[in-house]
């Protein structure tokens, strides 16, 4: 078995429906009519990680256009919005934090959104990231 990062994203589209002749209901949307998702697993080295040390995460706080790493060769990057204004985790924010990729907006982040980007062949990406107000503490784990 190789190294690796294993990863799974899913989504369910609800449509609510208000009450009328029935009780209001949230149900899947009908242009849909199923959840979506999907996995996959890319080979990575181990010992190479970026943002984490021991299991303990540094926060990248952004504010306005700030780099949230050097990413040469990666193959998996996993961001998050954590929800507070610093490092230390203690104070709250409602803020979004707008991620960008050499200058493109991709991702806008609530409080507790995260994404992850897997890269089958390894690549340099150059990610920032904006806060719509203030701070807001980044996690961020990177592996080549």
């Amino acid at each position: 078995m190789a190294n690796r990062v294993e990863f799974a994203v899913s989504c369910t589209p609800v449509a609510s429906v208000g009450a009328g002749e029935n009780v209001a209901v949230d149900t899947i949307a009908a242009d849909i009519n199923k959840s979506l998702g999907g996995s996959g697993s890319v080979t990575c080295t181990w010992g190479t990680t970026i943002g984490y040390s021991a299991g303990d995460p540094t926060h990248v706080v952004a504010s306005s256009a700030t780099s949230l790493g050097t990413f040469t060769d990666v193959k998996f990057v996993f961001i998050k919005h954590s929800g507070y204004e610093e490092d230390a985790l203690e104070t709250t924010t409602d803020s979004t934090l707008s991620v960008m990729e050499g200058g493109n907006q991709f991702a806008v982040l609530a409080p507790g959104d995260a994404i992850v980007l897997p890269y089958a062949v390894a690549d340099t990406p150059v990610l920032t990231a904006t806060s719509s107000s203030g701070n807001i503490a980044v996690e961020v784990m990177a592996t080549a």
